[in-house]
């Protein structure tokens, strides 16, 4: 029975594949990461910081729409009482992570070949920790060892494309914290806006 069902499951989804119009989106864009609390031992203020990456968009009224970016969400870290006395100390703060976004869409018009688009996305998006950099290191600014090795959120967002141009802009609440020690780094979250540029290829 379990044979069965994972054959009919393979079937079904390639199926899918096969009769669905499959649009690859690679772009690039610019975010703002917002954390929705500070710790005892540093405020923190978001900054702009940038993404590349592609989506795979799979279906055309109703679709899928899973992809990979590169992100770097940089923001800067304000210490009031600095490392061994050394006084108020401010440096920059960049985390790198792979982003995942397994989002779901509706397009309102939903015309076979239309050259305009407008689509409401939402879903799950999963980020995965590869790096941190302090512009001032041997701190005790959070480094990648503090970070959860993965943390997620909720996705709302736009997207409106023209022939073969589109433009992304969502907002990402976060859901999961953020660091391992939440008595030394706190219980923040991320919250990221996000925009996207790049061209839509249909298969």
């Amino acid at each position: 029975m379990k044979k069965f069902i994972l054959t009919f499951l393979f079937i079904s989804v390639s199926s899918l594949l096969l009769t669905a119009q499959i649009t690859i989106k690679p772009g690039g864009g610019f975010n703002y990461l917002d954390y929705s609390r500070s710790t005892n031992n540093w405020d923190r203020f978001g900054g702009i910081g940038y993404q590349v990456g592609s989506t795979v968009k799979i279906g055309r009224q109703f679709y899928f729409e899973p992809g990979v970016f590169w992100m770097a969400n940089i923001s800067e870290f304000s210490q009031i009482e600095g490392d061994n006395g050394s006084g108020p100390i401010r440096l920059n703060h960049q985390l790198n992570t792979l982003r995942v976004p397994l989002l779901a869409g509706y397009n309102f018009w939903d015309s076979q070949g239309a050259s305009v688009d407008f689509n409401v996305v939402l879903g799950p998006v999963f980020n995965f920790v590869v790096g941190v950099e302090n512009s001032i290191p041997n701190t005790s600014a959070p480094a990648k060892d503090d970070y959860n090795t993965v943390f997620w959120g909720g996705n709302l967002g736009l997207n409106i494309a023209y022939w073969w141009l589109f433009l992304d802009v969502g907002y990402e609440m976060g859901f999961s914290k953020l660091y391992k020690d939440t008595d030394q780094f706190g219980s923040a979250k991320a919250n990221t806006f996000y925009l996207n540029i790049g061209i839509r290829i249909r298969l």
